[in-house]
This record gives structure tokens, sequence and C-alpha cells, in this order.
């Protein structure tokens, strides 16, 4: 027994000697991350970075551009927006790359150059200004992956082409080889506070990044190791404290200064500790635990479409349609169209400012007010989805909840329809309502993964959430308490190296030394 109690505290020992750095940095990287998260395009920037549609551009329709989308995969997307300040055509098919069709002249749209990449950031910075003003812009050059374009979501845009502006905010935007588009925009300030937050507390250097599973197996390995330096201290503290038979003048804790604060202050933060680190683990999804055993792109293949592509012709689909439709919204700037499917049928969204749309359907009159589709279309695109598993309930939700909300104006429209199916794998489907799109889906598992993950690292409760500064407080003060105490750690772990036994010289050494000194 007392051979194991001394292995486990030297296994503690220099585990924390190994980890107290990141155990200082995490919170404190983590209370940035509260207000500053890494880098994104956000739904409502792209928007106010569109121009206004001009129905007198509009001289070809998107045909050309339906006749080669695959008969055999969904779509992701599909609008009529702006690259640069001509209107064009955009499609995206799940495992396709991006096609586009410029709908003023009906020519292919090309890989951008250079100056088409500076045209398109000045672009976007003159429609995000009240008043257009123009700014100078330089392109930097194209790459793969630098450190603000790591996300997994670029790859169908890469290589990009990052154009720096001369504005206040020292921004820099990356334009899509693919659409011409900017697909993400990084201020100086977002830059500077990211690298004392994203990127410490995910270990985020593009030079690791850039190799994926090195990355995860890199991070999974470190989370083992800070729940073993957690547990190990958890046992240790509980051994070494007394409170009914205390040490010598009635202490209950044998230690003194800092290491009396390090064991008293690791008891009260245990929990959070432990809870932090075993949910930072649960992020990475280890060894695939949180997988779906069922193909989504299968699902929202068998939702959009009755009889293949050719028989989902868009509504509102010739050019005189789409003109008419943009003449009659003049004064609200129609800045892109959307094109959504289920069961065969299509709507068409239209976007005006940020986060604002209206919704056509196949027979609806253009001039008609905000719709949503009939509910009878969109069950039987649903009962397609999980052949062979019965629809549990269909629910309309006009509020965020504890699966359904939006952190760091992460893009979660409402109202939507929640579709639950009595499958093995407890599957839930997210649907707009107002467009039919399918948004996204949760199994039991990844249900669990958002308690596991989400629930117990960053605090997302909706009862919390809904109620800030509540949600800020209570987490800045986990993070405060738990960086003190791996400040103690941090101290700690110094003496014990400034304790190692320096090497000392051989006496042949210092032998040689003394003949040389003697000899000058």
């Amino acid at each position: 027994m007392v051979k194991i109690k001394r292995w486990l505290f030297f296994f503690h020992r220099w585990l924390g000697v190994g980890m107290c750095v990141l155990f200082v940095m995490w919170p404190l990287s983590g209370v940035v991350m509260m207000y500053v998260g890494f880098p994104e395009l956000t739904e409502n920037e792209r928007l106010a970075g569109l121009p206004a549609l001009d129905a007198g551009r509009i001289d070809a329709g998107p045909s050309r551009l339906w006749q080669r989308a695959s008969a055999e995969a969904p779509v992701e997307a599909f609008r009529l927006s702006s690259v640069a300040a001509r209107p064009a055509y955009l499609l995206k098919q799940v495992g396709h790359p991006w096609l586009g069709l410029y709908a003023d002249t009906g020519e292919w749209l090309e890989e951008p150059k250079a100056e088409d990449a500076e045209n398109a950031a000045r672009v976007f910075y003159q429609a995000q200004q009240d008043d257009g003003e123009s700014v100078e812009v330089s392109h930097q050059g194209t790459l793969e992956m630098d450190q603000w374009t790591v996300s997994g979501a670029l790859n169908p845009h890469r290589p990009l082409h990052k154009v720096a502006l001369r504005d206040e905010a020292a921004t820099w935007l990356y334009v899509s080889s693919s659409t011409g588009q900017v697909v993400r925009d990084v201020t100086r300030n977002e830059r500077v506070w990211n690298w004392l937050g994203a990127n410490l507390h995910w270990i985020y250097p593009v030079q690791l990044r850039k190799h994926d599973s090195v990355w995860r197996d890199l991070l999974i390995a470190i989370s083992l190791v800070g729940l073993a330096s957690v547990l190990s201290g958890l046992i240790i503290g509980l051994l070494r404290l007394r409170i009914r038979r205390r040490h010598r003048r009635q202490r209950a804790s044998p230690y003194r200064g800092v290491m009396k604060l390090h064991h008293i202050a690791g008891l009260a933060c245990v929990v959070f500790l432990a809870t932090f680190m075993f949910s930072g683990f649960m992020s990475m999804t280890p060894w695939g635990l949180f997988d779906a055993k069922t193909s989504f792109a299968q699902q929202l293949w068998r939702y959009q479409q009755r009889d293949g592509m050719g028989g989902s012709r868009p509504v509102h689909f010739s050019a005189e349609e789409i003109r008419q439709l943009l003449r009659q919204h003049p004064a609200d700037g129609i800045k892109e169209l959307n094109w959504h499917w289920f069961a065969g049928q299509s709507s068409l969204a239209l976007h005006d400012a940020p986060g604002v749309l209206r919704t056509l359907r196949g027979g609806s009159p253009p001039a008609g007010a905000a719709e949503s589709p009939p509910i009878e279309p969109i069950e039987s695109a649903v009962s397609r989805l999980l052949p062979g598993s019965e629809v549990a309930s269909i629910a309309l939700l006009e509020r965020y909840d504890n699966y359904y909300y939006s952190h760091h104006e992460r893009f979660r429209p409402l109202p939507v329809f929640r579709v639950k199916f009595s499958d093995p794998e407890s599957t839930w489907f997210h649907i707009h309502a107002q467009t039919g799109e399918l948004l996204g889906r949760l199994t039991f598992r990844n249900r669990v993964q958002r308690w596991l993950y989400n629930g117990m690292h960053t605090l997302d409760f909706s009862f919390l959430l809904d109620r800030r500064p509540l949600w800020d407080i209570l987490l800045a003060l986990l993070c405060a308490a738990t960086a003190l105490f791996a400040l103690t750690s941090l101290i700690i772990a110094w003496k014990t190296l400034l304790r190692l036994p320096r090497r000392k010289p051989s006496n042949s050494g210092a032998k040689q030394n003394h003949a040389v000194a003697l000899r000058q």
C-alpha cells in the first residue's frame, strides 16, 4: 500500500509539472473565447457584404447551370447571388465542386484572378458601409490554408485569395477560387484576441492544425493526461485531508503555504476541473463514439427529391420571372435568392436585410407576402427521410431550447419544425418552417455529446443563456477560480524543477582546468 501511494504521488507530481502551463492557459483563454470566437463569416456579415441585385442586369436564367447538376446528389446550395458586382447563379451539391453562371451574360464562372479577388473584396466592403465608402485593397497572394482558414468548411473554396483592406479594422478578406465570393473576414482585433483565445485554447497553430488526424490524436492524448492528473490529485487530496482526526495544530491539511492552497483549492475546483477536461476530451469525438450509423447525405437526397433532379424544376426559374420578382421589391434591395426542395417541390427565399427573408413557392403570386410551405408536402418529404421508421412527433419551435440554439452568432433560423423518429438512433431533424430547408439532424449520440461537451464545457444551458449576464458571471468565476488554482500548480512545478540535482563536473575535468590555469 505504501508503495502504491509513493507511485501515486510521483505520478501526480510529474503530470503536474508537464501540464501546469496548460492548466493555467485553458481557463484564461476560455474567458477570451466567451466574447471573441474564432473568425468566421457569419450569415449576417455575408448578406451585408452583398450588393442589391439589379433586375435590369438579369438577362439569363439558370437553366444551363441546372442542366449540369448531378442527378444523384442532394443540393447544398442553389442561389442567385453576386460575384463582385455581377449577378451570378451558384450551385453546390454534396460531393461536387461549386458551379457558377453569370446571370448578366450567361457565361460560365471562371476561377478568379488577383484583380477579380481585389474587386470582390472592394465590393464586399462597400456593400457593408452605409455611405458606400470605398477602400484601398491589396492582393496578398493565394494560399491553401493559413492560421485563419483552417476550418474544413472552407475546403470547397480552396485555394483562397487573401486580400488586405486599408480600413480602420485592418481587415483581411479571403475570396473563394470556386465562387469568387468573400468566404471569411478577419479583423486585427480578431487576430490579436484569438492568439490569446482560440489559438491557445485549442492548441491551434496552422503548422499542426493542417495535419488534422495528428492534431486530433494530440488533443485526445493531452485531454487524457489532464484527466489522469486531475483524478490522481483528487485521490491524493482526499487521502491527505483530515476533518475529524486532524494533523498537527488542528490543521485539516498537512501542507503549508502554496502547497496548502493547492490542496484546498484543488478539492474545491475538482468538479469543474474534471468536467472541463472530460468535456474537452468529448469535443474531439474520440474513436468515433458519436458518429451516426446512417448517411445524412442520403437522407437529404430522399427528403429533397421525388423523381430525381429532372422532375424538380425550380420555381420562378426563367430570367423574366426573376426580373419581375426583383422589380416588385425595389425599396427592399433584394440581395440573394435561394431555392430549396422538399418532396420534389421547391420554394424560393428572397433575402434582403441580413436575417430577413420572404418565401415563395410554386403557384404563389410573385407579389405575395411572406409564406410558409404547406405542412402536407413537408410531411410527405419527412416520411421519406428514414424509410421503415415511424415519425414519433412533429413540433413547431418558435424559440431556442437546449438542443436548437444560437451562440456566437451561429446561424440558427426560427421558426423550425422538429421532427422526431422512432428509429434505432432516435433521430431528430430540424426543418426551416418558411423555406422547408432541411437544416440538420441530431441522433441520440449527438444529443448525448451535446451535454458531455457543450453542457459541461461551456455551460450552454438555455436557462443560463436566456438570462445573460448570469451565464457570463458564472462561467467567468469558475474560470478565474480554476486559473488561480492552476497558478499554484505552476509555482509548485517551478520549485520542483529548481530542486532537481544539478550535474557536477567530474574530478578529471576539474584537474584539467586546474592544470590549464597553472600554465597560464
